[in-house]
């Protein structure tokens, strides 16, 4: 598994690039651990929001960064090569 974050210290904000965890592995809780970890260093750099695009059609994904407190706040439409829309999510961590 593993995460990577983009950190826009001017902005105090962060993107999560991509957060991947094996198909063998998911539902085991690294994909938690990995962003409360990332959490912690946002943190050390004075982050106050981050976010991250997901595809519409990933329920599992979806479901699993609104249990993380991610907020959906608008679509991006034709954000994919394939076509396919994303959601545009948000998470407050002050």
């Amino acid at each position: 598994a593993f995460l990577i974050m983009e950190v826009h210290c001017n902005h105090r904000t962060a993107t999560i690039v991509t957060l991947d965890v094996r198909e063998s592995e998911r539902r085991s809780g690294l994909g938690s651990q990995l962003l409360k970890r990332s959490e912690e260093i946002l943190a050390d750099y004075g982050v106050e929001s981050y976010d991250l695009q997901v595809d519409v059609t990933n329920g599992a994904a979806i479901g699993f960064y609104k249990k993380h407190g991610f907020t959906s706040i608008r679509t991006l439409r034709n954000y994919y090569a394939n076509g396919n829309d994303a959601y545009l999510m948000v998470k407050d961590l002050m």
